[in-house]
């Protein structure tokens, strides 16, 4: 009886463990961020990627990525290599979703083979690229940017992953795990592309179990620790 009490003391104590650690298996950080151009809701949000390709005078440079994600929205943090006017003339963001992290699909950006977008916004407005550069309209997906339309060396972005393809009216964000990028070009001879994509692609990310989830793991541990024991 003593031994049986034992193990199920072990046993209680693993599965407690178990219960309580932080969610490992997400690349991504699950995060709320409110796009107002205050930055200090990045704080603790690694970078995503700093993996950039440039070809000839592009017209602003970047420097860094991060990603973070709720229930609703995928959130870019986009950091420039100085003080730029962003979102006029010259200065076009464009934002790119391989939203099945397959460069061999979707339109390929510079034909670089880096990332097969499937969706695509000029600043903050979307279109489809399944089909090509702009193949198609999507519903519900402009994207929520902070500051906009003006001299800034970072910007915040919302992309809703609630939004969907007006043609066919799936969402635009099927899958868990999927490439980003931002970039800007002249031309097909000027640009740069800041992209995490492949191994390197996102995964979204899940929340901690709050109090009342821990609680509840305990309960369930305790009933089949006690069941344990009576049938020992």
């Amino acid at each position: 009886m003593k031994t049986s009490m034992i193990k199920s003391i072990k046993y209680t104590a693993l599965l407690l463990g178990i219960a309580t650690m932080p969610v490992l298996a997400s690349a991504g950080t699950f995060k709320t961020i409110t796009i107002d151009g205050d930055f200090s809701d990045w704080d603790g949000v690694p970078v995503f990627t700093t993996d950039i390709t440039t070809l000839g005078t592009p017209p602003l440079g970047f420097t860094a990525l991060s990603v973070a994600n709720d229930d609703d929205f995928v959130y870019l943090r986009v950091q420039y290599d100085g003080s730029h006017l962003v979102n006029s003339g010259a200065n076009q963001i464009f934002i790119t979703l391989d939203n099945d992290n397959d460069a061999n699909t979707g339109f390929n950006i510079f034909g670089l083979g880096v990332i097969g977008s499937e969706v695509g916004w000029q600043n903050d407005f979307p279109f489809d690229q399944r089909g090509g550069f702009n193949s198609g309209s999507i519903d519900n997906g402009g994207a929520s940017i902070a500051p906009f339309f003006t001299t800034t060396t970072q910007q915040e972005i919302a992309l809703s992953r609630n939004a969907t393809f007006t043609t066919g009216g799936t969402v635009i964000f099927p899958n868990d795990t999927f490439g980003l990028g931002v970039y800007v070009n002249t031309d097909a001879s000027n640009y740069e592309l800041i992209a995490g994509t492949g191994s390197s692609a996102y995964t979204v990310a899940v929340p901690e179990p709050g109090h009342a989830g821990i609680f509840l793991a305990i309960g369930a541990i305790g009933i089949i620790a006690y069941r344990r024991r009576c049938r020992s």
